[in-house]
């Protein structure tokens, strides 16, 4: 739309086939289609900034109507850029799914999920953290991530917490 501001869209279909194995032999009813469309819009604040907002609709179609749903997802991110190499990555994800039919098996309840993702990613190149830095460790970025998601079901066993820290080392190689 400008040299800043932009919209983008995405279509997306898959067939998905399921094999019963030992671990799993109910496998096969997962199988059938699925079907995404995402649309959204990036806009660049300024030169360290950017925000991107998306809204993604889904339709899983498989072969029993308790693993068929319909999710909408909606999804921020921004970017923060620092400078030498350093940067911040924030997201929140926002999520809607209604199944089609219950499973006799766990209730006669029809389930239905809210969830939340909240993640933050700080990246910072490792070459910046000290004045002599060995040339193996020179294009190496250290990333520190954190993550909290909530899931909240009308049916308990599907409601949950997760937590999650972790630290990342990429290497970059130019050739």
């Amino acid at each position: 739309m400008s040299n800043t501001w932009s919209i983008f869209g995405a279509a997306q279909a898959k067939k998905q086939t399921y094999q019963n194995i030992t671990s799993s032999a109910t496998a096969t009813q997962r199988s059938g289609h699925n079907v995404k469309l995402k649309l959204g819009t990036s806009h660049v604040l300024d030169p360290t900034q950017r925000i991107r907002v998306n809204f993604e609709r889904t339709r899983n179609s498989a072969a029993r109507r308790f693993h068929s749903y319909d999710r909408h997802e909606l999804s921020a991110t921004h970017t923060l850029l620092f400078g030498s190499g350093a940067f911040l990555l924030s997201a929140l994800t926002l999520t809607h799914d209604g199944y089609d039919g219950n499973d006799p098996t766990i209730s006669p309840q029809t389930r239905k999920d809210k969830s939340a993702r909240a993640r933050v990613t700080y990246g910072v190149p490792l070459e910046t953290l000290a004045d002599e830095t060995p040339d193996l460790l020179k294009g190496v970025t250290l990333t520190l991530s954190a993550e909290a998601y909530r899931q909240v079901s009308n049916m308990t066993n599907f409601t949950y917490n997760n937590y999650r820290l972790s630290v990342g080392v990429n290497r970059r190689w130019e050739f």
